[in-house]
């Protein structure tokens, strides 16, 4: 997979070189009228790509779909890998990869099936234009220290996307 970005923000200095390593997957999902799904963060102020970690024994493809359908209930088609974005967290002391691919809907929403984490984060899909999507993610409000990993991130994987929309 294409390497899109690796992003190290926080001038921490590690006390241990030991980094949990995690995989994620991140979804530029497109309806029928070509707009792009974002997951709002309601109570936290900030928009992001569906997605999110892979379960043990899961593909990619796997946990792509699986992510869609929980995060916005749509059952998607994959057009095409985007590639990845590296994530260096010093302070937590972790090392993400997130592969990003562009999807396409099938039917209509199904509901979705929200962790208690994402409900009480106050998930909720919209569906906007392009352009307007990546405007979404850079305008980010929240004062949370991994905004900026979200913003960077997953800008990185709409911008590549929107090459091949």
């Amino acid at each position: 997979m294409k390497l899109l970005a690796t992003l190290d923000f926080e001038n921490i200095q590690s006390t241990t070189y030991e980094f949990e390593k995690r995989s994620t997957v991140r979804a530029v999902m497109v309806n029928e009228h070509s707009q792009i799904a974002l997951i709002h963060a309601t109570k936290q102020s900030y928009y992001k790509l569906p997605g999110g970690g892979i379960d043990t024994g899961e593909s990619l493809h796997e946990a792509l779909v699986r992510e869609c359908m929980e995060e916005t209930g749509y059952r998607v088609r994959i057009i095409r890998e985007i590639g990845e974005v590296v994530e260096v967290r010093r302070s937590i002391q972790r090392i993400q990869s997130s592969s990003g691919f562009i999807v396409r809907t099938e039917g209509l929403s199904k509901g979705l099936t929200l962790s208690a984490e994402e409900a009480d984060a106050g998930f909720e899909v919209v569906w906007l234009p392009p352009q307007h999507a990546l405007v979404a993610i850079r305008d980010n409000k929240s004062g949370r220290v991994f905004a900026r990993f979200v913003v960077a991130r997953d800008g990185a994987i709409l911008t590549e996307a929107l090459l091949y929309l």
